[in-house]
C-alpha cells in the first residue's frame, strides 16, 4: 500500500513475523485513494499561500522577509519592496459584485507573479493590497520593476472592466533600518501615489515632505500613539515558535488565535500603519499564549469549569503578558495584550485604563476575540450565529467595547464569507492541514519502525483530532497509541498505523477537494474611503 510520495510501504505477513516491513523506492504505482494533492509539499503550499490569489500569505511572507533582510545586512546586499494597491477596488465590488472583485484579485495576482523575477516574494498583504519583496535590488531597479508591474496591471484584461494600480517603492538604501520601517515607507509612498492621481509609482525619496507621516486616508477619530519601540524586536520566527508550542498544547486555542489575528488585520486596514498592524497581528496570535501554563486537566476539560478552575484559567492572562514581555521586550505589543481585557466603560476598570486610554489595538483585539469565541463551539458552550454575535457586541458597546470600533468591525466581519465564520460543521482549514502534514511523520516512523515516535505522534494526533471534531482520526489514532503502549504485535501496530494514515488522507483530501475552490481568501471591505 502506498503511503508516501517517495516510497511505497508494504506490510508482509510471515510465519516468524520478521522483516514485516519492506520499503520499495519504485513509486510510480499509485494507490487509487491518493491524489497528488495529498503530498506534504502541496499541503505546505496550502498552508503558506493565500487561497484566493495563490500569493504568499502574510505569515509565510514575514518569515521569509526576515531571512532575506538578515541576508542583505550580513552580505551588504541591497533589498527593496513594492506596495501595490488596486485603484477604486471598492467600486468594483459595489458595481459588479464580489465575484467579479475576486476575479480581479486573481487576475492581478497572476500578473504580479508572472512579471516578478524568480526569487522575488509576492504577498497578498491585505484586501486589495499586495507587497513584493525584491532581494538584491536597489531603489533605482525597484522603481523600474514597479513601473513594469504598473504597466502590466493596466494591460490585464477583464471581461467587464479594466483596472489600474498605485505603487509605492522603498529600499534599505533609502534609509529603512528594519523590515517594518521599509513597509511603512512603501505604504506612505502608496498613499502619495493615490493622493497625486493614482495609476502611478512613487518612491520614498520622491514623496513630498508635506505628505510624509500623513495619516492614512481615513480620518481618524483619535490620535494613535505610534510605538517608538523597534518592531525588529519582534522576529516573526520567534512568534511562530510560540504559536507552534501553543498548538502542541491545545490546537483549538492556536486556531482561534490565528483567526483572531486575521480579523484584527482586516479590521485595522486603513486605520493603522503596516508596522502597527504587524504588532496587532502578533498580539492576536499571542493573546492566549498564557494557556501554555494552564494544567491539562483544566485546559482539556470536556465540561464546564468550576469556580476554582476558572480562577486558575484566568491566571493565563498574567502568564501570557509575562511570556510576551520576556520574549520580545516590545512595549507596544505588551501593552496591547496587557490591556485588551479592560472594559471600555469607565465604571468597570477600578482605576485602570478605560475608554480611549486603552490602546487602540487592545480595543480592537477585545472585540475580535469576543466575536470569534462566540461564533465557535467550546467544551462549555455552543456557537452563536454571526448575527447573534453582532447583536451581543452591539449590546455591550459603550460598556465593554468601543462602540465606534464595534460598528467598524461588524462592517468588516459581515463581508466575510459565511462559511469561514461560525461554521463548525466541517473540518477547518487549519485542522485539515495539520492532519495532512502528520502523514509524512507517520510514514517516517513506520519506515524506521520507530515505535516510540509512532506512539508520540498517534497520541498527539488523537488529541488534536478530538479537539477539532474529527472523531474518525481521533479514534484510529487512539487505537494506534494504545497498541504501541501495550507493546502489541508489530504487525498489528503497522496495520493500525496504515489504517490511520488512510483516514488522515481521506480527511484532508475531503477538505482540499470541497473547500479549497471556495472563497476563503476574500478580505472584507473596511469602512475606509476609496483609496
Amino acid at each position: 500500500m502506498e503511503v508516501g510520495g517517495e516510497c511505497r510501504l508494504v506490510v508482509l505477513r510471515s510465519r516468524n513475523r520478521k522483516n514485516l516491513l519492506k520499503t520499495s523506492h519504485s513509486w510510480p504505482h499509485r494507490d487509487p485513494r491518493r491524489t497528488s494533492s495529498h503530498t506534504p509539499r502541496n499541503l505546505e503550499t496550502l498552508a503558506t499561500t493565500d487561497p484566493l490569489t495563490e500569493c504568499l500569505n502574510r505569515r509565510s511572507f514575514f518569515i521569509q522577509f526576515e531571512t532575506q533582510w538578515q541576508n542583505a545586512i550580513r552580505h551588504e546586499l541591497p533589498i527593496s519592496c513594492i506596495m501595490v494597491d488596486i485603484d477604486f477596488f471598492k467600486s468594483v465590488n459595489d458595481d459588479f459584485g464580489h465575484s467579479v472583485g475576486d476575479d480581479v484579485l486573481r487576475g492581478i495576482s497572476a500578473t504580479l507573479r508572472q512579471v516578478a523575477r524568480v526569487g522575488d516574494l509576492v504577498c497578498r498583504f491585505g484586501g486589495e493590497e499586495f507587497c513584493i519583496l525584491l532581494p538584491h535590488t536597489d531603489a533605482d531597479d525597484a522603481a523600474l520593476a514597479a513601473e513594469r508591474l504598473r504597466e502590466a496591471i493596466a494591460a490585464t484584461k477583464f471581461p467587464q472592466l479594466s483596472v489600474t494600480a498605485s505603487l509605492g517603492v522603498s529600499s534599505m538604501s533609502l534609509g529603512a533600518s528594519e523590515p517594518q520601517e521599509m513597509l511603512d515607507q512603501a505604504d506612505q509612498c502608496l498613499y502619495a501615489a493615490k493622493r497625486t492621481g493614482r495609476n502611478r509609482t512613487v518612491r520614498w525619496d520622491d514623496v513630498p515632505e508635506d505628505l510624509k507621516m500623513v495619516e492614512t486616508e481615513v480620518a481618524r477619530t483619535e490620535p494613535v500613539k505610534h510605538s517608538t519601540v523597534s518592531t525588529a524586536t519582534v522576529p516573526y520566527r520567534a512568534v511562530t515558535a510560540l504559536t507552534s508550542a501553543l498548538a502542541y498544547r491545545h490546537s483549538m486555542t492556536a486556531e482561534h488565535s490565528r483567526r483572531v489575528a486575521d480579523l484584527c488585520v482586516s479590521s485595522a486596514e486603513g486605520l493603522l500603519t503596516p508596522s502597527e498592524s504587524y504588532i496587532l497581528e502578533i498580539a492576536g496570535l499571542l493573546h492566549d499564549i498564557g494557556k501554555i501554563g494552564v494544567p491539562d486537566s483544566i485546559l482539556r476539560k470536556a465540561g464546564p469549569l468550576t469556580a476554582e478552575e476558572w480562577t486558575i484559567m484566568k491566571q493565563q492572562d498574567r502568564i501570557g503578558v509575562e511570556i510576551v514581555r520576556a520574549s520580545f521586550g516590545c512595549e507596544a505589543l505588551t501593552e496591547i495584550i496587557e490591556n485588551y481585557r479592560y472594559f471600555f466603560g469607565s465604571e468597570s476598570n477600578s482605576g485602570r485604563p478605560d475608554g480611549r486610554e486603552i490602546p487602540l489595538g487592545s480595543r480592537l483585539l477585545a472585540i475580535v476575540d469576543a466575536f470569534d469565541s462566540m461564533t465557535h463551539c467550546s467544551s462549555y458552550r455552543k456557537a452563536r450565529s454571526r448575527d447573534e454575535a453582532f447583536e451581543e457586541l452591539r449590546k455591550c458597546a459603550g460598556s465593554q467595547f468601543d462602540p465606534e470600533l464595534v460598528e467598524r468591525f461588524i462592517a468588516v466581519a459581515a463581508m466575510q464569507p459565511a462559511a469561514t465564520v461560525g461554521d463548525t460543521s466541517n473540518v477547518t482549514r487549519e485542522a485539515a492541514l495539520q492532519i495532512g502534514l502528520q502523514i509524512e511523520s507517520l510514514v517516517n516512523a513506520i519506515s524506521t519502525q520507530d515505535l516510540i515516535g509512532l506512539g508520540t505522534l498517534s497520541t498527539r494526533l488523537a488529541d488534536m483530532a478530538a479537539q477539532n471534531g474529527v472523531p474518525e482520526v481521533s479514534e484510529r489514532a487512539g487505537k494506534l497509541s494504545e497498541a504501541v503502549s501495550i507493546d502489541a504485535d508489530l504487525l498489528d501496530i503497522l496495520e493500525s498505523a496504515n489504517d490511520l494514515i488512510h483516514v488522515c488522507r481521506s480527511t484532508q483530501h475531503a477538505w482540499v477537494t470541497n473547500d479549497v475552490s471556495t472563497d476563503h481568501g476574500r478580505t472584507a471591505e473596511t469602512l475606509t474611503t476609496e483609496r
